[in-house]
């Protein structure tokens, strides 16, 4: 039987050790994540602070629902469903006025409906007259 070779040690060494970085860049910071130039990792990010376990996870969800790419906003909005309170309302608010998209705002309205339906009821019937009627 022969002994393994060292380059071949040394090879599936580094092999062992890309993966493993790889697999911890994926599961990096939600915080530093959700300014990344890349949507899928701002998408990867929203997923991660959708399990609620990161301390500041509303708050960073309503950051993205600020977000340039609408599937990041619509994910974020589908998130505080789960996990958002009262300091979600307002900006969910807005978003289903005034969404990039149809999904987008229709997220927004079910997550305000699973937070708080009389808050949601109340800030979007102040928008039933005027230039908001057709979206609210």
């Amino acid at each position: 039987m022969q002994t393994p070779r060292p380059i071949a040690c040394a090879l599936l060494n580094a092999a062992v050790l890309f993966v493993a970085s790889a697999t911890a860049t994926a599961q990096g910071d939600p915080t530093r994540d959700l300014k990344s130039k890349d949507p899928a990792v701002r998408l990867n990010a929203v997923d991660v602070l959708a399990a609620g376990t990161h301390d500041k996870a509303e708050k960073l969800l309503v950051a993205a629902l600020k977000d340039k790419d609408w599937e990041v906003v619509e994910r974020a909005a589908e998130a505080l469903a789960g996990i958002g309170g009262k300091a979600s309302v307002s900006g969910l608010t807005k978003l289903a006025l005034a969404g990039p998209a149809h999904r987008v705002r229709m997220a927004a309205a079910r997550s305000l409906a699973r937070i708080d339906a009389a808050a949601a009821y109340k800030g979007l019937s102040k928008k039933v007259s005027g230039d908001g009627a057709e979206s609210a």
